[in-house]
């Protein structure tokens, strides 16, 4: 693996002197190499140093450059330099800063990066390289200026930052892609420090709470809150300091006093050391549910009422109805007691008188008359006249006349009526009765 060399490291070993050495830069040597003097009494043990340098600074992972400052012309370069722009050792030697960076592109543009290197000593510049094949790549230039024995010279070190910008690239691509999706999601979205101040809102939360974002950054959440949800919220804190992270629902009160309910799904920020920094929330606005929740209860409150309501009045009506059937009753039994008390009194002793100046024949009709009115009053006379019976009055009669003991011949003699006609009116009868197998 190729070892690398800092910028640091570099200036101080192009400015570092060598027991019994020039500067290790030497203007009389040859254009290319960081070489000492070339004089016989050159220490064997220098010179095992310097091509031990050479090859270090060959093998950095940056592409290092030893400049001209009168015309930015290349004194030397290292082998990753070469590697980067595609060109030789002796081709690169004989270009200039002009001809592969993209932002110098003339003597002028030179000249002024030259006054600003010489105002600053130290410059840190981001640039764009060119390529011998036209290709450009982005760097982060590292630029010295050194003098040694009046002779001027500028190192530069160029990173080659293609994977950092594409790095960068993509997180900002990709927080781009994320931060759309934040601001458009549906629910809120708030960030707040361990002190509990506000670092982040979406739009949703600052549309949900009434207020800007310049108005909310900064504010604490707590004074969005009133007494009794300041208290759920305090407690959630507290939980949230332990690790826990359940959902929980609080009452915001918005710009105008306006009461939000919503559901918060937390999440703490812990540091490396497991410190709490911090907590976001999604909130999600529950104002419809709660409202809708509130009009389900109202009704069905109201039809429990309604039921209520209707229930009693059925109980009213019911207790109505019973007391006009107990009158009912109560009529029909004292209607009952009358006709009976009239039949008694009125009807009968009249009867009586009738048959004690009457014929034979005509006290049989007397006597009729007098247990027929007997069983107005009896319930002889109401069962036989009940209507699920289907009798005719003429079957009805024949059935009063049986019960008095009258003969088949006696009723059709009392009933004009011949005796086939009798016997086929007491088989209808008796099958209406149930009882014709008697």
């Amino acid at each position: 693996m190729k070892q690398k060399i800092t910028p640091q490291e570099l200036h101080q070993n192009l400015t570092e002197e060598k027991p019994g050495s020039d500067h290790l830069l030497h203007g009389a040597g040859k254009q290319g190499q960081f070489s000492g003097s070339t004089q016989p009494d050159r220490d064997q043990s220098d010179l095992a140093k310097v091509t031990l340098l050479q090859s270090l600074l060959d093998r950095c992972s940056d592409a290092i450059f030893v400049i001209d400052p009168a015309n930015g012309s290349f004194l030397d370069v290292n082998e990753t330099a070469c590697r980067n722009l595609g060109y030789s050792r002796e081709e690169l030697l004989n270009l200039c800063v002009t001809d592969i960076e993209n932002y110098i592109q003339d003597q002028s543009g030179w000249k002024s990066h030259l006054a600003e290197l010489a105002a600053k000593n130290n410059l840190l510049k981001h640039g764009q390289h060119r390529c011998k094949d036209g290709r450009s790549f982005p760097v982060e230039v590292s630029v010295s200026f050194l003098e040694k024995e009046k002779t001027g010279y500028i190192v530069a070190i160029a990173r080659d930052i293609t994977a950092r910008r594409q790095i960068e690239e993509d997180l900002s691509t990709s927080e781009l892609r994320y931060r759309l999706l934040v601001e458009t999601m549906n629910d809120a979205l708030g960030v707040q420090d361990a002190k509990g101040c506000i670092t982040y809102v979406n739009k949703r939360l600052c549309q949900m709470w009434g207020y800007s974002e310049e108005e909310l950054i900064g504010r604490k959440v707590s004074d969005f809150l009133d007494k009794k949800n300041r208290a759920i919220f305090k407690k959630q804190m507290t939980l949230r300091r332990k690790g826990f992270s359940d959902p929980y629902e609080v009452t915001w009160t918005g710009k105008n006093g306006k009461k939000i309910p919503s559901i918060i799904s937390p999440a703490p920020l812990f540091d490396s050391h497991g410190n709490l920094e911090g907590s976001f929330a999604v909130i999600t606005d529950i104002s419809q549910r709660k409202s809708a929740e509130k009009k389900l209860k109202e009704s069905h409150l109201e039809l429990e009422q309604r039921v209520e309501e209707r229930t009693l009045e059925l109980q009213r009506k019911n207790m109505v109805l019973r007391e006009l059937l107990n009158q009912i009753e109560y009529e029909k039994k004292q209607l009952g007691k009358r006709v009976t008390a009239n039949v008694e009194k009125l009807s009968l002793p009249i009867i009586r008188k009738l048959k004690e100046k009457s014929s034979s024949v005509d006290q049989k009709y007397l006597k009729m008359l007098e247990e027929n009115l007997k069983e107005l009053t009896s319930s002889f006379g109401m069962t036989i006249s009940n209507s699920s019976y289907n009798l005719t009055p003429k079957e009805v009669e024949i059935c009063n006349l049986i019960k008095e003991g009258f003969s088949g011949k006696e009723i059709a003699e009392t009933l004009n009526l011949s005796l086939k006609t009798i016997e086929t009116h007491r088989y209808n009868i008796r099958k209406k009765l149930g009882i014709s197998s008697k």
